[in-house]
């Protein structure tokens, strides 16, 4: 393989991009806006991924790209992504597009299983095999049927708590989101965009608990608690790896309340930060 390797990570927020050359090493990143398949148009998601490769490269300059995208949930959607894809950038020599939460798999060794988890915007867990098959799903239902210790799930549970019951959680949220009373918060959840306004929120409440928010803490370990459970449920029964990713991993609380309510002994657990850079680094040099 020759040229540069692009990985993208698409996600509810934002849209990360960043190239490897054949030795693995970065030598560009971008980020944009939201770029997930389930909320965007197919003509607006693939610009928006063009977007996001050229804003750090000459196209020209791409021959192999990896998309992992929030709303890429079955062999259907990536069919029709790569087909628009490969419409738009013809002169890409290979194109990959998962699951924003497959990226993680590049963390792990080719020969192990492992279990890999997003929580970002959304939330979703996704168990392999050591072939890199898809052997079990578990959440990535959407903010409004799922999205378990996910931002949105943070911000939901916030929202609940603070609407119906007395709590000092109260006076931050309303002082982060600008509305003057509890009885106007509906209207803020309920307004154009409210996904994201929802999922905005999970910053509040993370600040609130390291604070000594003791509501803000309960929400935080119970999301955590639900994303461990998610967890457990996709694990598979031979030993396995797990990856963690997404914005709510970074959080000290969070990833200390889930680590202590996974139940499953996994081989070894990790938090990957860097998502995409990492994805790019090695598939530049293993083989595609």
């Amino acid at each position: 393989m020759t040229g540069v390797v692009a990985v993208v990570d698409a996600g509810g927020t934002s849209t990360r991009a960043a190239l490897a050359d054949a030795h693995g090493r970065i030598v560009a990143r971008s980020c944009v806006g939201a770029g997930s398949f389930s909320i965007l148009t197919l003509d607006a998601w693939t610009q928006r991924m063009c977007e996001a490769l050229a804003a750090c490269a000459n196209e020209a300059t791409i021959t192999h790209v990896w998309i992992g995208s929030a709303g890429i949930d079955a062999a259907g959607s990536a069919r029709i992504a790569t087909k628009a894809l490969r419409c738009a950038m013809p002169h890409v020599h290979e194109w990959i597009v998962t699951n924003d939460a497959a990226l993680l798999c590049a963390s792990v060794p080719c020969d192990r299983p492992c279990v890999v988890s997003i929580a970002g915007t959304g939330s979703v867990v996704l168990a392999y095999d050591a072939q890199r098959t898809l052997i079990k799903r578990v959440g990535g239902l959407g903010w409004l049927l799922g999205d378990e210790g996910s931002a949105v799930g943070v911000g939901r549970a916030a929202l609940r708590h603070v609407l119906c019951e007395a709590s000092p959680l109260l006076a931050v949220i309303l002082s982060a989101t600008g509305v003057a009373t509890a009885d106007d918060l509906l209207g803020y959840v309920y307004a154009d965009d409210s996904r994201a306004r929802i999922a905005a929120l999970a910053q509040v409440v993370t600040r609130a608990a390291h604070e000594g928010d003791a509501a803000a803490r309960h929400i935080l370990e119970q999301e955590a608690q639900a994303m461990a459970a998610c967890i457990d449920r996709a694990a598979p029964s031979i030993p396995a790896e797990c990856r963690l990713g997404g914005a709510l991993f970074g959080d000290a609380l969070y990833l200390a309340h889930v680590l202590r309510c996974i139940q499953t002994p996994f081989t070894n657990t990790e938090v990957v930060h860097d998502i995409c850079g990492t994805a790019a680094q090695t598939k530049a040099i293993r083989p595609w």
